[in-house]
Order: C-alpha cells, then structure tokens, then sequence
C-alpha cells in the first residue's frame, strides 16, 4: 500500500520542523561551546538559512532518483 499524499505532506511537514528545532538547538549549544556570540534572532536566522538549503537539496536529490527510476537508467 503506497502512502496517501496527505501523509507524505504531513510527514515532509514533521521533518523538516523537528530538524529546525534540533538544528536552532544545536546551533545556541555550538555558538556556546565555540565562543561564537548570536543573538537568539541571529541564530533563528542562520537556522532558517540551513534548513532552506536541506529542503532544496532534499528535493534536488528526489528529482534526480525520480529521473533515475522512470528512466532506467543505473
């Protein structure tokens, strides 16, 4: 049974917010342990920056195995 296109958005929906939830965490705990000084604003900033790159990347890398399947190729 293949997944409804409502779960597929819900789970691509909690991905990406628990990954920007842990990334805005671990992002406060590496300024801190580097010495690194950010606002809570900066570090929102630079997390949302972060996270735009994951999703395109993530979906350039579909795109390319979506190609690779419907074409055979590999």
């Amino acid at each position: 049974m293949s997944q409804s296109r409502k779960h597929s958005f819900l789970e691509a929906l909690l991905n990406t917010a628990s990954g920007f939830l842990i990334s805005y965490f671990v992002a406060e705990l590496t300024f801190t342990y580097f010495n690194f000084s950010a606002s809570h604003k900066e570090t929102f900033q630079i997390t949302c920056i972060f996270t735009l790159v994951s999703i395109v990347r993530s979906y350039i890398w579909r795109r390319i195995f979506n190609y690779i399947h419907e074409n055979g190729v590999l």
